[in-house]
């Protein structure tokens, strides 16, 4: 998961080509990835959902 401050992009877990296709190519909004549920609260409290890129895995 990615979370986008400013210019500066902070990440957790595992990096995989659906982070490429949907967030990276689109540069349109960070990622993260709901397996990852723990994390995903944490960074869900950071941001708007409107801000995330969900990828279900």
């Amino acid at each position: 998961m990615v979370i986008t401050k400013g210019n500066q992009k902070i990440s957790a877990g595992i990096l995989s080509h659906f982070y490429e296709i949907d967030c990276i190519q689109e540069k349109t909004k960070p990622t993260m990835f709901t397996d990852i549920r723990k994390q995903a609260r944490w960074i869900k409290t950071q941001t708007n959902d409107d801000t995330i890129c969900w990828v279900q895995k």
